[in-house]
């Protein structure tokens, strides 16, 4: 694990590194500059292949998650008018919670951003059923996000 925060001449720059032993990294760096004024975002967020299990730890027994998490995000815009880059995988999506009416046998999910608006796509399957996720999100107005989700199953 490394962190570094540094504030100087009005700019916060955050960088950090988690590396989780054979279970994936985690990796940021991420600018706000101009902090009394006009708090310009910058960076980037980079997920490499953090996998779900390491969740399985906190689940009772003969509970599991399994899948894995890939992003390549870039920050830019402000803070009042963000804008968001990149995609977010989550892939090969395993369940199997006490909590959950059905243990998800298959799923993928990928959210796409671009500047102030987003796309959703995924798919979970389970034994019995098939389902198809859609989406969008616009956050262009922050005062006022908007958001839409679709959900088809077979």
């Amino acid at each position: 694990l490394t962190l570094n925060a540094d504030i100087q001449n009005n700019n916060l720059v955050l960088k950090t590194d988690i590396n989780v032993h054979n279970q994936g990294r985690i990796v940021s760096d991420i600018h706000l500059n101009d902090l009394a004024k006009n708090r310009q975002l910058g960076g980037s967020l980079a997920i490499e292949r953090l996998s779900l299990s390491i969740a399985n730890q906190l689940l009772t027994q003969g509970e599991s998650v399994n899948g894995e998490v890939v992003s390549k995000l870039r920050f830019g815009g402000n803070l009042e008018k963000p804008l968001l880059n990149g995609d977010f995988n989550i892939r090969n999506i395993r369940t199997k919670l006490k909590s959950m009416p059905v243990n998800i046998t298959d799923g993928d999910i990928v959210l796409r951003f671009n500047d102030n608006r987003s796309t959703l796509q995924g798919k979970i399957e389970t034994v019995d059923s098939h389902l198809n996720l859609t989406g969008r999100a616009n956050w262009a107005n922050i005062e006022h996000w908007t958001t839409e989700l679709n959900a088809q199953a077979n």
